[in-house]
């Protein structure tokens, strides 16, 4: 039982936990605080990167930009972040679909991070 929970009888929303800004460095929470897939160029990977409000959508864009031009690899390792976050349908749907489509499919799903519609758990 973490202390949030003994103190107080309830235990901290997922939202509300404080993140440090992989960009920065800065501390972010509530809604100053995002969680994004990131393209990794060096790690060649797409990784949970959290994200303070001031640099989450410079970060974003760069994984839009990979997204653009997704081959088969990058393909796979998007289905394995999307995995890693629990939407095994879209992931799904990503294999399935032709390389073009998934592109479209993956930035429709990045537009909703960026709307809000879509909000990531650390």
């Amino acid at each position: 039982m973490g202390i949030f929970t003994r103190l107080f009888g309830a235990s901290v929303p997922e939202q509300a936990r404080p993140v440090v800004c992989s960009g920065c460095y800065e501390i972010a929470s509530g809604d100053n605080a995002h969680v994004i897939p990131w393209w990794n160029t060096s790690g060649e990977d797409f990784f949970t990167t959290y994200r303070c409000g001031k640099c989450w959508l410079t970060s974003l864009d760069e994984t839009e930009a990979k997204v653009r031009s997704l081959d088969e690899s990058a393909r796979g390792k998007f289905c394995e972040f999307l995995e890693r976050h629990h939407d095994s349908d879209l992931r799904e749907r990503v294999q399935k679909a032709a390389l073009g489509d998934a592109r479209v499919i993956l930035g429709d799903y990045l537009q909703r991070i960026r709307s809000g519609k879509v909000r990531l758990n650390p």
